[in-house]
């Protein structure tokens, strides 16, 4: 949990450089569609970030990690062109996220961010766990949550999932 980066880049006098790469350009690094990045910026300037790929017209997997004891994080997003709800992402369905013994005792959490907030090492806005039969919010008591779009275009969240052997997470949502 609370993993760092494996690798830090930055763009100076004109190239991409890797931290701890002395001058070395890295213009041609890859970033592959199933890799998870952060852009952090160091000024109050504002930009905008584009990107470009595909998005999955059909059944999407993922392979998630578990550690055999204590929680792993792993990073996600949904390739979809739309807003996918916690009771559309087939989750629970496809055993890839363990209900919780009760509300207190939460087994496999799902943090997510207000990307509408510009801030550096934010702590997740919103976390959920699925109990009794439903999803919900930690801070919410026991308001059923399933509707909530939490998987947005563009957007990614933290899935920290307890102890166990690692999974798939199949999603057939088509928004």
């Amino acid at each position: 949990v609370n993993l760092s980066a494996s690798r830090t880049y930055y763009f100076f006098n004109g190239s991409w450089r890797q931290a701890g790469q002395g001058s070395a350009v890295k213009n041609d690094d890859v970033v592959l569609a199933d890799m998870f990045l952060w852009v952090r910026q160091n000024s109050t300037a504002s930009t905008t970030l584009n990107t470009c790929g595909s998005l999955v017209p059909g059944k999407w997997k993922m392979p998630l990690h578990r550690q055999g004891s204590g929680g792993q994080d792993n990073f996600v997003a949904l390739p979809r062109l739309g807003a996918v709800s916690l009771g559309e992402s087939g989750l629970v369905e496809s055993g890839a996220f363990q209900p919780s013994a009760s509300a207190g005792t939460r087994l496999d959490e799902l943090l997510v961010f207000d990307n509408t907030v510009a801030e550096q090492n934010k702590s997740a806005s919103a976390t959920y766990y699925y109990w009794n039969g439903a999803w919900h919010k930690v801070g919410a008591g026991s308001t059923v949550m399933d509707a909530e779009q939490v998987f947005k275009p563009g957007s990614g969240c933290i899935l920290r999932l307890g102890a166990g052997t690692p999974v798939v997470w199949t999603n057939n949502s088509v928004p």
